[in-house]
């Protein structure tokens, strides 16, 4: 079944920022939505990503997944790439910046 809301996640830094971003998402009182991590952060090296990519692993819900892009892409071609990777088939898009957090009713609040 496809998920009425898909939340992307166009990351630069902040891993803790992030952690608190994810921890929102996965607070909701619906659970109809699927959230992407778009990783765009300048000069990680690979351990670096891997710890944001562990990160996102760490809350074990397959609702939750982590892309990396090769490069940095920049702000608004990271967005557009965020726009591409949601899920097929979500009615809505939301973009939830690392340092954001969404109340416990919005993805029930947006159905």
């Amino acid at each position: 079944m496809a998920e009425r809301l898909a939340i992307a996640v166009p990351f630069y830094s902040g891993s803790e920022y992030l952690r608190e971003a994810l921890a929102s998402a996965r607070a909701q009182t619906d659970a109809e939505w699927t959230l992407t991590v778009v990783d765009d952060s300048p000069g990680l090296d690979e351990t670096e990503k891997r710890g944001v990519r562990e990160l996102v692993a760490s809350f074990g819900d397959a609702r939750l997944r982590y892309l990396a892009n090769a490069g940095n892409l920049g702000m608004v071609a990271c967005w557009n790439r965020c726009l591409a990777e949601v899920e097929l088939g979500a009615e809505l898009l939301t973009l939830l910046h690392a340092d954001d957090r969404l109340l416990p009713g919005y993805v029930a609040a947006m159905k």
